[in-house]
């Protein structure tokens, strides 16, 4: 049997994360297979190797340090990456390239990270802080976009989620059965620390959503050490808010996370998150994670074994459950076997056995119609 020809569809990727591990893991099992993209930082997916192809987006001066004011050319972005030839095509999407139309005889597949966020159920974070001009013709184009999107999510023949979470949410929002794989976490990269840490830490990019301020206004609170390390628009309302107890250190280039993690007493996770491979990256250092105990974290943290949940967003229960992990013991041997479960040789297996079984069978089906 020939080797199946595959494409892969990548929303975009101009920022470190989880997206990385997922592009190279990926990238791995297929790596003849091209990778368009909207857009993309050559610098990032030039140290992958990655056989980048993307669109007229790519063009647009500006664009990657603002791309929300551009997001009414994204539709249009995604309809002109036009396919041919190939036995499947896997999209990689958390709000765009599941729209992608693809030919009649090929299998399409869609990695679904999350629908789109800010169209269905997830607006109002994202727009909080905003002034009541940008959040009128925000929810304007947000109606739009989500019109757009239920209107095409019926054009993957399979669908897989990241997790149990995302999985709901595809079936609330698409009324589309789906298959969880759960996401690569680079567990090589983070080796054990087996010392107690003298700080408390917090890794995200500073958005809304992420619920910074929550840690933030916290650890104000008790006067414990927290560093907050990432950027965002966020950055600088949360730098004005903390005490100095509170170190806001900006962007940490990937390198440097894994001492960064192992130096710390425990991550904080206050955001509702479809996955979270921060709290994996902790976990993989032996390091318990404090967590908002809905979405991802729900199904990767467990409670009293590898970290402790907070049940409500507010600074109050935050700040209850640091005292609770305070109380507790916790073996970083079990909570690095917890994250392992999740590294990149497992996720290959069940993504490369995925999509042949469901391109075969999509073969077979259009040959039985001849």
């Amino acid at each position: 049997m020939r080797e199946l020809k595959i494409a892969i569809v990548h929303d975009y990727h101009i920022h470190d994360g989880g997206g990385n591990v997922w592009l190279n893991a990926v990238h791995q099992i297929y790596p003849e297979a091209p990778v368009y993209m909207l857009f993309h930082d050559p610098e990032k997916t030039g140290e992958m190797g990655l056989d980048v192809r993307s669109t007229f987006l790519d063009k647009i001066p500006l664009l990657k340090k603002n791309h929300i004011y551009f997001l009414p050319l994204f539709p249009l972005a995604v309809r002109s990456i036009r396919l041919s030839g190939y036995d499947a095509v896997l999209t990689s999407s958390w709000a765009w390239s599941n729209s992608l139309k693809t030919e009649e005889d090929t299998c399409h597949i869609c990695y679904c990270h999350t629908p789109m966020r800010f169209a269905y159920d997830m607006r109002e974070p994202h727009l909080r802080g905003k002034n009541q001009a940008v959040k009128f013709f925000s929810r304007i184009l947000f109606d739009l976009l989500k019109w757009w999107d239920l209107r095409t999510a019926g054009r993957p023949d399979h669908y897989i989620a990241n997790s149990e979470h995302v999985r709901e949410r595809i079936k609330k929002c698409y009324n589309r059965d789906s298959t969880v794989i759960h996401p690569p976490v680079d567990t090589d990269r983070f080796k054990i620390s087996k010392k107690e840490g003298d700080y408390y830490l917090l890794v995200s990019r500073l958005t809304p959503y992420k619920r910074a301020d929550l840690a933030v206004e916290a650890f104000n609170r008790m006067g414990l050490p927290l560093k907050v390390a990432g950027d965002g628009p966020e950055y600088e309302r949360l730098r004005r808010l903390a005490r100095p107890n509170v170190e806001m250190i900006g962007h940490v280039p990937d390198e440097h996370l894994p001492g960064l993690y192992q130096g710390c007493k425990a991550l904080v996770f206050p955001q509702l998150e479809d996955w979270g491979n921060t709290s994996l990256e902790a976990q993989s250092c032996g390091k318990p994670v404090i967590a908002y105990g809905m979405g991802g974290a729900a199904e990767h943290v467990v409670d009293g074994v590898t970290g402790v949940f907070f049940k409500e967003q507010t600074g109050d229960a935050l700040a209850e459950a640091v005292r609770r992990f305070q109380n507790l013991d916790f073996d970083p041997d079990v909570i690095r076997n917890n994250a392992l479960q999740y590294s990149v040789g497992p996720f290959k297996e069940k993504l490369r056995s995925y999509v042949e079984e469901k391109t075969m069978d999509f073969k077979l089906f259009k040959k039985n119609q001849e």
